[in-house]
């Protein structure tokens, strides 16, 4: 308890509201482009251009900045640009436009709780087996359960959100034109790369309740901090993923377009639109959906599944029309129609499904309630593993 402050605010010996610190609220944000034009002669230009921007902001913990026991936490905005074109012009008639791009956006939550790492490893504290390992939530509730009325805040570090973004993107267009025609084409390829680790709590957490404490004989009696001072929780929690997400999908679409000057006075737009979303896939075949027609979770490619578990939908034809008519000297009508598809919705039930079972623990651990409980199964010193299988299961090992 050496960590906590002591109380600085309110009545004397007040038990609620004795505490008050004003902390400050930084803000950082550093951002630069920087670009080149050059000519390869007179039918061809390149240009190339590079954006940097890093945006830090600080939340600091509710004892003030360095002291982790108390949340905290740094939200990054971290994002590189990379764009690459050129112009080739091989004919008055005939124009070529090449491009490359490359984001790379990193906007992670990064919580205090690492910092207590060492304090945990010093006093024996047993840390859960994650990817990302911090100093765990200590919450304090009657009930000892997540959702109970608490007999004071609870303690922890801040909770992290690891996020990575890479997207690749290469696209090519050419321009013909021919008497009245005018006819344009061209392919895009996108690739995504995005790597995630999610969890909540993130670091796990102990839950004290009056439990080992009280006594059969005096209902309402124990209280969740007394069970804390002895090191034994009633319960346990938390669902990190036990391995990063790394969701990868494919983007290709294709067009041609004819701009036909029918006469003076009518032009047409005719043209067809492919495009090709491809299902996400985790690259270590990690997660599941729910299959409700089983009633079971579906894990990647197994049982006749793909690995991206649902079928795609790959018939995105997409026809364009419009027109432009000129009815006098000062009145134009324009009018256009078409097919459009976007990229689906992310989320944890359809593309991220690596943040799903089995790729998020289980837990199994004796249950402990204030009438039936002699001893407690377990302390806050004991080691949990994960016991691999079809599911991953968190359990102290005593």
């Amino acid at each position: 308890m050496g960590l906590v402050p002591q109380a600085n605010y309110g009545a004397p010996n007040a038990q609620a509201k004795n505490y008050f610190l004003q902390v400050p609220s930084p803000f950082n944000y550093d951002r630069w482009d920087a670009r080149v034009d050059h000519s390869f002669g007179a039918n061809n230009n390149f240009f190339g251009r590079f954006s940097f921007g890093d945006q830090v902001t600080p939340t600091s913990s509710r004892f003030g900045v360095g002291q982790w026991i108390g949340g905290g936490s740094t939200t990054n905005d971290f994002s590189r640009q990379l764009v690459l074109g050129d112009t080739h012009v091989f004919s008055p008639r005939v124009v070529n436009e090449f491009h490359f791009g490359y984001i790379r956006h990193n906007p992670s939550v990064l919580g205090t709780a690492t910092q207590g790492v060492p304090f945990a490893k010093q006093n024996n504290l047993a840390l859960f087996p994650f990817p990302e390992p911090g100093f765990p939530s200590l919450l304090f509730t009657y009930p000892g359960t997540e959702s109970g009325t608490a007999e004071f805040s609870s303690l922890a570090g801040g909770n992290s959100v690891l996020i990575i973004e890479n997207r690749f993107q290469l696209s090519d267009n050419i321009s013909i034109t021919r008497g009245n025609h005018t006819l344009k084409m061209g392919a895009d390829v996108r690739r995504l790369k995005e790597d995630t680790l999610f969890g909540t709590p993130f670091y796990g957490e102990y839950i004290f309740g009056s439990t080992f404490t009280s006594s059969s004989n005096t209902p309402g009696s124990g209280l969740p901090f007394a069970d804390f001072l002895l090191g034994d929780p009633t319960t346990i929690g938390g669902t990190q993923m036990l391995n990063w997400g790394r969701e990868r999908e494919i983007y290709f679409g294709t067009y041609i377009q004819d701009d036909w000057k029918v006469s003076s006075r009518l032009t047409l737009n005719l043209g067809w639109r492919y495009d090709l979303f491809t299902q996400p896939v985790d690259a270590g075949n990690l997660g599941s959906m729910f299959n409700d027609v089983t009633g079971k979770y579906q894990v990647p490619g197994q049982n006749g599944f793909s690995r991206a578990i649902v079928n795609g939908d790959h018939l995105h034809l997409a026809p364009r029309f419009g027109f432009a008519y000129q009815a006098g000297s000062k009145f134009v009508i324009r009018g256009g129609l078409g097919n459009f598809y976007g990229m689906r919705d992310r989320n944890q039930q359809t593309t991220q499904f690596s943040n799903n079972y089995p790729n998020i623990p289980q837990y199994t651990a004796p249950i402990a309630t204030p009438s039936l409980t002699l001893a407690p199964g377990y302390s806050i010193n004991t080691p949990i593993q994960v016991q691999i299988g079809r599911a991953h299961v968190l359990t102290p090992v005593t």
